[in-house]
């Protein structure tokens, strides 16, 4: 038996589900790591940390950062509570 082992690599700057550019505010900054560096007494964190949190068994499988609307899709479709944070979009009004 074979097995086909050649995987396509994940390129971090794209969403692995639809290919969107992803800007992660960390990197974006310069930084490259949550945490501090940015300065005396600042921290330095993308904005996705805004979000709620998407269980692992939800992540599995994605070898790298979601893009806005696929992170907020994955976020629903996990059952995560989405309303009254960073994940709802804002509506003009």
């Amino acid at each position: 038996m074979t097995v086909d082992i050649s995987v396509e690599p994940v390129d971090p700057s794209r969403c692995p589900l639809c290919g969107a550019v992803v800007a992660c505010g960390v990197v974006a900054l310069g930084s490259g790591k949550t945490g501090s560096g940015g300065g005396i007494g600042s921290e330095v964190q993308c904005w996705c940390l805004d979000w709620p949190r998407l269980p692992a068994s939800a992540r599995l499988g994605v070898g790298a950062c979601l893009c806005p609307a696929c992170l907020r899709a994955a976020l629903v479709a996990a059952g995560v509570p989405v309303d009254g944070t960073a994940a709802v979009p804002d509506t003009p009004g």
